[in-house]
């Protein structure tokens, strides 16, 4: 096997092992979501907390691993194939037009959303226990 065909099946095992990690952590938070949406009225304040700050330290575990994976082991790979007459580096240069790559949307834009989400959801929560609400302000 040759350099470029190692770097080559590399790449697609890299390729791989983030497509799995991502659905792992999205079937992971769609637990934490069901389990928070379910049992909202029927646990504890302690409990509530503890899985919120669960989703929140899991989204960001996987918004660290991702950005590991993007800018340092899926681009030290394209950068050893670049300048190789390989059509998948073709490609990579034609999509660089666009501000932001697939891997860079889906692991760091879509981790990022979730961190949003668990933010706003436990905030809500803390309004929901006083009596501040979103419909009237009196």
């Amino acid at each position: 096997m040759n350099e470029d065909e190692f770097l080559w099946d590399w790449l697609k095992h890299e390729n791989n092992i983030f497509a799995n990690r991502g659905s792992f952590f999205l079937i992971a938070e769609s637990a934490l979501f069901a389990i928070i949406a379910t049992k909202s009225s029927t646990t504890t304040l302690a409990a509530q907390c503890v899985l919120f700050a669960t989703g929140f330290l899991i989204t960001l575990l996987w918004l660290l691993v991702n950005i590991k994976h993007i800018f340092g082991t899926h681009r030290l790979i394209g950068n050893k194939l670049k300048g190789k007459d390989h059509l998948w580096f073709k490609s990579r240069e034609e999509l660089a037009k666009w501000p932001w790559s697939n891997h860079k949307l889906l692991g760091i834009g879509l981790p990022a959303l979730f961190l949003l989400l668990w933010t706003f959801l436990f905030v809500l929560y803390l309004f929901s226990l006083g009596d501040i609400t979103f419909s009237r302000v009196r």
